[in-house]
Parts: structure tokens; C-alpha cells; sequence
């Protein structure tokens, strides 16, 4: 996948937006991708990164993280 710094225009922060590859993706790749965002946001913790979201647009599936 690519991460890109992004801007949360609802929020006005700075994000990393990290998205699946485009085009056509296997089953167990978008359920590794689900269980990593929903594993992560679980999670509290200085060490790792926080989950503001998930989502789909246009076809490629995105996590909404913390930028560090």
C-alpha cells in the first residue's frame, strides 16, 4: 500500500492516510487491511499510532491515522 500525509478538512489536522493498492484486490487482502485498522484502533498506547477512521472511495480502501 502508499501512506500519504493528507489534511482533515472536517477537523483541520494533519493525518496520514494509508491506502490499499488500486485495482483488483484479493478477499484476504482487504480483510488483513480491515483487521489491521480495527486491531490498531483497539489500542491505546504511546507507541503506536492512532486510528481516526476507515473507509472506501472510488474502489481503494483507506485507514485515517495519527501523523507522526
Amino acid at each position: 500500500g502508499e501512506v500519504w500525509e493528507a489534511e482533515d478538512l472536517a477537523l483541520r489536522r494533519r493525518v496520514a492516510l494509508k491506502l490499499l493498492p488500486g485495482g483488483v484486490l484479493d478477499g484476504r487482502m482487504v480483510e488483513r487491511f480491515r483487521r489491521e485498522a480495527e486491531a490498531a484502533a483497539r489500542l491505546s498506547h504511546s507507541s503506536v499510532v492512532a486510528v481516526h477512521g476507515v473507509g472506501d472511495c472510488d474502489g481503494r480502501r483507506f485507514i485515517v491515522q495519527e501523523l507522526v
